[in-house]
């Protein structure tokens, strides 16, 4: 019964969740929802089917002007609306170990990580400090009730996936 209900808000809240199914029909599969977001991984490609429904259905108003998906810049702020966090950037992974604790990580470039690297240099970082921060270009990284600083600066995303993979039994 609790769930029924919980889904009703979430369908008042969010009408996106009564559409997700019939935009990509049997190719969605619904890997994490938390109070204010979700996570689905389309089993075609998610940019066709963003540029096909953005008027109606996604915010797409912080993707590059000129992205090479050819996806307008449209619906901005405008509420109910789905949005791309990474802004176009292919999601590759994902770790979630319970609710509020979970690692993601977004598509690199060799180019992204020299092009980070110069600008650390720049900035006169030391190396230790160089290879920890491009060890955590792309990484999202959430861990609800731990020090921002310990989250940023020393638990990678390979920790959340050793993590799952010796203590699967959370």
């Amino acid at each position: 019964m609790h769930n029924n209900r919980m889904n009703s808000y979430d369908e008042i809240k969010y009408p996106m969740i009564q559409h997700l199914p019939s935009i990509a029909k049997d190719l969605l599969l619904d890997i994490f929802k938390d109070t204010d977001s979700l996570i689905y991984e389309l089993y075609q490609d998610p940019y066709e089917v963003i540029r096909r429904d953005c008027h109606q259905h996604f915010d797409t108003s912080d993707y590059p002007a000129k992205n090479i998906y050819e996806i307008p810049q449209d619906n901005k702020k405008v509420l109910g609306m789905m949005k791309d966090e990474n802004n176009g950037v292919p999601m590759t992974d994902y770790i979630g170990l319970r609710s509020k604790l979970y690692s993601t990580k977004v598509l690199v470039t060799d180019y992204d990580i020299m092009k980070k690297r110069l600008e650390l240099e720049e900035k006169e970082y030391d190396e230790d400090e160089i290879d920890i921060i491009l060890k955590n270009v792309g990484v999202t990284k959430k861990a609800k009730g731990v020090k921002g600083s310990v989250v940023k600066t020393i638990i990678t995303f390979d920790d959340y996936m050793n993590c799952r993979r010796l203590f699967h039994k959370i």
